[in-house]
């Protein structure tokens, strides 16, 4: 517990869907608008597209690498003179793999508020589908988190992967709602990361939802952008051929930060969806999903 804490943080995603975008289109001034409830925290953002269904860059996601695109919070204060590619503005794994590009210093924003976005496609091809993610923090009033670290440890916190074993047999296309998980009951457990995927599934979406099924965030989230690609430890999907990711993998997944921590006897809850239809030789299978973090003992 952070002694002296004016707010409660509570991580947050805002998924905001991209207009189709011909070729060499340029779409400005469009609008996320933030929730009601507390102000919220920019410290990060991703991009993703859908993977190619055919052709030579068939699963890849090929055409993000000539998207451009700049942003301001709801004042209007660009921090970009013009459209930026985005290879340069978030890296060359596009924020994904579970590590959404830092914005430093973060960005705080009051209740209800807009960000502003300009976005252009510069490649050859119509880009549909494109999602913009901005990751961040609401901040609520001390208490209104009601789960933390205790204030005493009868042990050292203890390094620990969940793997989430009721995901078997996820069908081409499919959805499922409120799936549970719960820690052991000798713990409590602090959530920091995840590990998802295997070859074969290309559009899978992760809502995570806290004890009362309040969702982390106002839409689902690509797995390719909140969790690490486990299929692919040390390479990234760029047009035809790959490269090597700068900072993530399956060796160093991203962190959902702050924790989303869990009490013994307590529950998360997240839905799953896969749009898959489209996609030569998709079939039915196993999803794998891994929660890591550690176990928390009370004193």
């Amino acid at each position: 517990m952070t002694p002296n804490r004016q707010f409660d943080e509570r991580h947050q995603d805002y998924v905001f869907a991209c207009p189709d975008l011909a070729s060499g289109q340029l779409a400005a001034a469009l609008q996320l608008q933030l929730d009601a409830d507390w102000p919220f925290e920019l410290r990060s953002i991703a991009a993703w597209l859908p993977p190619v269904a055919t052709g030579p860059t068939a699963g890849t996601q090929d055409g993000l690498q000539f998207i451009s695109m700049r942003w301001a919070g709801p004042v209007q204060d660009y921090r970009q003179q013009g459209v930026v590619p985005l290879p340069l503005l978030l890296g060359p794994y596009f924020g994904q793999l579970g590590n959404p590009k830092p914005v430093y210093p973060s960005y705080p924003m009051p209740r209800q508020a807009l960000i502003q976005i300009d976005v252009q496609n510069n490649g050859p091809n119509k880009v549909s589908g494109m999602l913009l993610i901005f990751r961040g923090v609401k901040k609520g009033p001390v208490g209104s988190m009601p789960y933390s670290y205790p204030q005493k440890m009868a042990r050292p916190p203890l390094p620990f992967l969940y793997p989430i074993p009721n995901l078997t047999s996820l069908g081409v296309s499919e959805t499922r709602t409120n799936v549970p998980f719960a820690p052991e009951n000798d713990s409590d457990f602090a959530f920091r990361f995840g590990q998802a995927g295997a070859l074969g599934f290309y559009q899978v979406f992760i809502t995570l939802k806290d004890e009362s099924w309040k969702p982390y965030s106002n839409a689902p989230v690509p797995a390719d952008v909140f969790f690490g690609r486990s299929f692919f430890p040390a390479v990234f999907p760029c047009g035809a051929s790959f490269i090597a990711p700068v900072g993530p993998g399956a060796s160093q997944p991203g962190l959902a930060v702050p924790e989303l921590y869990i009490p013994q006897n307590h529950k998360m809850w997240f839905d799953i969806t896969r749009n898959d239809s489209g996609y030569a030789g998709a079939v039915s299978q196993d999803y794998p999903l891994t929660f890591g973090g550690c176990k928390v003992y009370p004193g």
